[in-house]
């Protein structure tokens, strides 16, 4: 086209503007040739027939050619063959030409299909043609010029893989929140309708068989919590935060906490660490999770009645120290057979035989261990194995521990006919001096030998019981008793019912508060508030009355709210000693709400409960303000540790 004049050659212009340091043609063709062969793109020019007229040494490079004389003078379909291009490219980039050409209109930043070299790797390009004209304006030729956009191409890729990425992992993470409520907050409507029946019935039947469907439903929920709370760490940076913690507490906090699940297995849990223990910087939670699990494991697998759990330290430096944590049991053995695949839960197993070899637990441990710079290794000896648990972490400081765990009840006296028993539960009350006695038939004689508390789990005469009992008060001795439907006991009496079946953890919170409540009773001053009145937050009707049914067997006053509103309202008129708030309200969400009630009385105590219990759901908790989290369903023990863990005086 006769408007395209700038790529019209203008001889007089062209020498005019070498002014005398070029002076022949030859010398100005060289003279340029040598500023196009260094131009960072690809450029070459054709005649009006598509031959090639000259280029620059990056189209040289491309083709394979080492001289520009070797380039001028080939067709588009040589030059195809020794750039080593797909059938129908050549003839595709010459169409282009030619179009430019006989409109006379120029094609700028036009992307061109990728080119495959050898290794079929692709190269993306930006091109533009632009036609040339001579004296009279016509065209003559055609320059093409090309732009090689890989590396953006790929980072474009990358950013739209990345929104797509954010955008199934947004729907994963409303698709698991979803499961997590609907599915979680169902079975805890009938775990707790389960907790009615067996609150309310006396029938030893029905209650052995409500026993089993909570035990059922509770362990479906475990399974359930490990796998959703697990897939759910992959949509945050929660796994990857670090920060101060003493790793003495939560190793005592993990052993404590499986000491009477090792008794119940008839298992022993002896440790071993060098008393040099260290404040970490790392992932508490997550290492505490993967201690338990791995630890659960072993007391499972155990065949020797002994699980020693042994930590040391290697690699240390001033600033880091690799944590190892190994767990021996002598009569623990896995086949190497079936050490495949053991952790493959979320990856795929590399045959369907090591399906049956996958624990769900082990695998779920060890992708948090990976996820934390760390590896879980199940190490076969002679005739034993060991899991070894290695992670890398930051030292803050180096302290000496105590090794003992504190405790403000000195001694305990068990009194069972049972050898099996006697060993359930000295496990359970591990952290106290216990003694077994087996006669109830003179049990004054226990006044001499100074014991705080008498656990009794056998059958005797509740008159003769009774009239110890009132002696045992005055002395500021508890009487506990491990529940048994013959008894009618009186608290007014100093006489407690334990909960059975017996669980460490659990077990032993409630005989704290069971003992805190007789002192009260007797005039000391160690106790444990009742009375109290608690405002309960929950929109689910099943839920709330489990929770006010609970409450009221501890003898609270219970306030009642569907909604955030409700609860504000009553917050405004009334005094409360402690606030159970549910996570999902119909108006504001559980942390709000807190915020919202903490304004209106700082000295207020929270608590979440929720159905979904995720790691990020109970950081938001936290940090409003909330003291701890309950997972539904929750027990009459839970309330009994929340309460004596933070209103206790």
């Amino acid at each position: 086209m006769k408007k395209n004049l700038p790529n019209k050659i203008n001889k007089n212009l062209f020498y005019r503007s070498l002014a005398g340091d070029i002076k022949v043609p030859q010398a100005v063709h060289d003279y340029y040739q040598k500023i196009i062969s260094c131009m960072p793109n690809n450029v070459y020019w054709l005649d009006r027939n598509c031959i090639t007229q000259g280029c620059n040494s990056n189209v040289l490079k491309l083709v394979g050619l080492e001289s520009l004389d070797e380039f001028v003078g080939i067709t588009y379909e040589q030059m195809g063959k020794l750039a080593g291009w797909t059938e129908g490219q050549a003839e595709s980039f010459k169409k282009d030409d030619m179009e430019a050409m006989q409109t006379g209109i120029a094609k700028i930043n036009v992307e061109e299909p990728p080119l495959y070299n050898a290794q079929g790797e692709p190269s993306y390009y930006f091109s533009s043609r632009v036609p040339i004209f001579d004296e009279k304006e016509e065209v003559i030729g055609v320059v093409g010029i090309s732009v090689d956009i890989t590396e953006r191409k790929k980072l474009e890729e990358l950013k739209l893989s990345k929104a797509l990425t954010e955008q199934i992992n947004k729907a994963k993470s409303i698709f698991l929140a979803v499961l997590n409520q609907r599915a979680k907050s169902a079975l805890c409507s009938i775990l707790g309708a389960a907790e009615i029946i067996k609150t309310l019935s006396t029938d030893s039947k029905i209650q052995d068989t409500t026993n089993i469907v909570l035990d059922a439903s509770k362990e479906w929920l475990r399974e359930m919590d490990l796998i959703l709370n697990h897939l759910s760490a992959d949509l945050s940076d929660a796994t990857f935060i670090e920060y101060e913690f003493d790793f003495h507490e939560t190793l005592k906090h993990v052993v404590f906490g499986r000491k009477g699940y090792a008794k119940q297995h008839n298992v022993d849990i002896l440790v071993k660490y060098n008393e040099q223990l260290f404040n970490f910087f790392g992932n508490q939670l997550e290492i505490q999770k993967i201690l338990e699990i791995v630890l659960s494991k072993s007391i499972d697998r155990s065949s020797n009645n002994e699980v020693l759990l042994e930590v040391f330290y290697t690699n240390q430096t001033e600033t880091s120290v690799d944590l190892n944590i190994k767990l021996i049991d002598k009569g623990l053995l896995i086949p190497k057979e079936k050490v495949k695949g053991i952790f493959d839960f979320l990856t795929a197993p590399d045959s369907l035989e090591n399906i049956a070899n996958i624990d769900l637990e082990l695998s779920i441990a060890s992708d948090k261990l990976k996820r934390i710079g760390g590896n879980l290794l199940i190490i076969n000896d002679v005739n034993h194995s060991e899991f070894l648990i290695h992670i890398p972490l930051k030292i803050n400081s180096v302290s000496k521990k105590n090794s003992s765990f504190e405790t403000s009840i000195k001694k305990v006296a068990i009194l069972t006919n049972s050898a099996s028993k006697a060993i359930i539960l000295s496990g359970a009350l591990a952290q106290f001096k216990c003694e077994l006695i087996n006669d109830s038939h003179n049990l004054t004689t226990l006044f001499e030998q100074n014991y705080d508390s008498l656990v009794i789990d056998m059958p005797i005469d509740i008159n003769r019981l009774a009239a110890f009992a009132k002696l045992a008060k005055e002395k500021g001795m508890s009487i506990q008793i491990v529940k048994n439907n013959n008894f009618k006991l009186s608290e007014q009496d100093n006489l407690f019912l334990l909960q059975n079946p017996i669980n460490g953890y659990n077990f032993m919170h409630e005989f704290i508060y069971n003992h805190a409540r007789s002192i009260k009773i007797a005039g000391s001053k160690l106790t444990i508030l009742l009375n109290l009145r608690v405002l309960v937050v929950e929109d689910n009707v099943i839920n709330m009355q489990v929770i006010v049914g609970l409450l009221e067997s501890l003898g609270c006053q219970v306030f009642q709210a569907v909604n955030a509103q409700q609860a504000l309202l009553l917050a405004t008129t009334q005094r409360f000693d402690f606030a159970l708030l549910d996570i999902s309200l119909p108006d504001i969400n559980g942390p709000e709400l807190a915020i919202k009630l903490l304004a209106i009385d700082n000295n207020l105590k929270i608590s979440a409960i929720t159905a979904v219990g995720t790691d990020s759901e109970k950081e938001k908790c936290l940090d409003a303000g909330m003291l701890d989290v309950l997972d539904k369903p929750i027990a009459r023990v839970d309330l009994i540790y929340l309460f004596n863990e933070h209103l206790s005086t």
